[in-house]
């Protein structure tokens, strides 16, 4: 019984994380994205160099410590975690190119992705934060990212012609499927945004 209010408190945090994510009013944004009308094609990459998982720290703190944790478990499983963590990453990175190309090259015939390393433009997706998580039975914790969207000559990443933060959520099971929602909920968010910018 005293388990009852602690999972009714979980459930309420969850619901307003939600609500609270889904009611933010569009970014600010600095600079302009409407060079994407006749970009013809645009690169994309993605940097994890500055980024936060959770309250562990950055990204290389987060996979030393899985590893170890999986390795103190089970010998060698600690490197096949990190290949999984790799794939599921790689995974969700296809998901929002995806989901980016799609709009856009039906919208401004603009292709985008991550193998247009010759192309004038790149868009940078510069992740800030990034809370993976967790799914118990009836009860789970959205994922959640933060980060700088940019559009960059491909010659200059440094410095953005364009420039938002945003955010992307999810909540699904597994660590692979919500990482992959998180990127398609920031790309649709992001499309958005982009066409209200680029008609002004």
């Amino acid at each position: 019984m005293k388990t009852k209010p602690f999972f009714f408190l979980l459930i309420v945090g969850s619901l307003f994380c939600s609500w609270h994510a889904s009611s933010q009013p569009d970014p600010d944004i600095t600079g302009k994205f409407s060079a994407i009308k006749e970009a013809g094609q645009i690169n994309l990459v993605f940097q994890y160099d500055q980024m936060q998982v959770g309250s562990v720290g950055k990204e290389e703190t987060y996979i030393n410590k899985r590893m170890s944790e999986y390795e103190a478990k089970n010998p060698g499983k600690g490197d096949d975690w990190l290949v999984e963590w790799k794939e599921i990453k790689r995974n969700a990175e296809e998901v929002f190119a995806k989901a980016l190309n799609k709009k856009l090259s039906k919208k401004y015939g603009t292709m985008v992705g991550q193998d247009y390393p010759d192309a004038e433009y790149t868009f940078v997706v510069n992740f800030i934060t990034l809370e993976i998580g967790w799914s118990g039975g009836f009860v789970s914790g959205s994922g959640m990212a933060f980060f700088y969207f940019k559009l960059c000559k491909t010659a200059d990443l440094d410095n953005a012609i364009g420039k938002m933060v945003t955010y992307g959520m999810a909540d699904m099971e597994s660590v692979k499927m919500r990482m992959a929602g998180i990127y398609q909920n920031a790309a649709n968010r992001i499309t958005k945004i982009l066409e209200k910018n680029v008609q002004k």
